[in-house]
């Protein structure tokens, strides 16, 4: 009677970080595919944002499966496996905490893509509009304050932007309105936008940051203002595709923000 065991004690451990490495290396395939597929318009949004969290799902069960081997291959003192294991996990580890990251964001982040310094009078745009209107933008130009939220509900934007960004507000600056201009104007381009227009005349900046790896476009309206002897600047910055932002468009208000002071 053969009663020895079909996987062998130190056999099993390189098996499965074999089929972990499969996995991890299917969802980098799956990564280096997802974004340009959709920047080149060859995958709608829904299917791409699909494909990510399969990518995301698959980098799970690679880390599972290589843990698995890792833990298998010291049990066993199959030392090869252990340091192919360890080499593969590093890297899973570094795409499972990215994915986390993003995960976090965009459960911490309101359903909303429109985000501006002024919510009772947000910047309007208007030389990005044709632009916006070229490439199919699915969400309008225009300010809308209030969206359909989950099980039939209702979100009131402005509410639920100062609830999640309270620290988006108005930039105040002790200097003349022309003198304002020219360091937002300074300060936008330094962020390394694309620069639609630049009105002096009007107070006006419009300008579209593409993201690196979806190279979804979002669009920035700055206005400029007196504010008594001084002056005031607000920004605006909406996405053209997508319910929410995952914080994208708080966190560049932010960063320019934080320009301007330098400016």
């Amino acid at each position: 009677m053969n009663t020895q065991s079909p996987v062998p004690q130190r056999l099993w451990p390189r098996r499965l970080v074999r089929i972990g490495l499969w996995f991890l290396g299917g969802a980098i395939v799956l990564l280096i595919l997802d974004g340009p597929l959709y920047r080149m318009g060859i995958m709608p949004l829904v299917p791409a944002l699909l494909v990510l969290v399969l990518a995301i799902i698959v980098t799970l069960i690679s880390f599972v499966l290589l843990v698995t081997g890792v833990l298998g291959a010291r049990a066993t003192s199959s030392e090869g496996a252990g340091l192919v294991a360890l080499v593969a996990l590093v890297a899973c580890t570094a795409m499972a905490m990215n994915f986390g990251l993003l995960v976090k964001r965009a459960v911490s982040a309101p359903p909303i893509h429109d985000i501006s310094t002024d919510l009772d009078d947000p910047p309007d745009f208007a030389d990005v509009v044709p632009l916006r209107d070229k490439a199919g933008a699915l969400n309008p130009h225009e300010y809308v304050r209030e969206a359909p939220g989950r099980k039939g509900t209702t979100i009131n934007v402005p509410e639920a932007q100062r609830k999640a960004y309270p620290d988006i507000q108005t930039a105040r600056l002790e200097m003349f309105t022309s003198e304002a201009f020219e360091a937002a104007d300074r300060a936008a381009r330094k962020m390394g936008w694309d620069i639609v227009a630049s009105v002096p005349s009007e107070g006006r900046i419009e300008a579209t940051d593409t993201s690196g790896y979806f190279g979804f476009k979002d669009d920035i309206s700055i206005r400029v203002r007196a504010d008594g002897p001084h002056s005031k600047v607000d920004v605006r910055s909406t996405s053209r595709v997508g319910v929410g932002d995952v914080g994208a468009n708080a966190a560049r208000i932010r960063d320019y923000l934080e320009e301007l002071e330098k400016s």
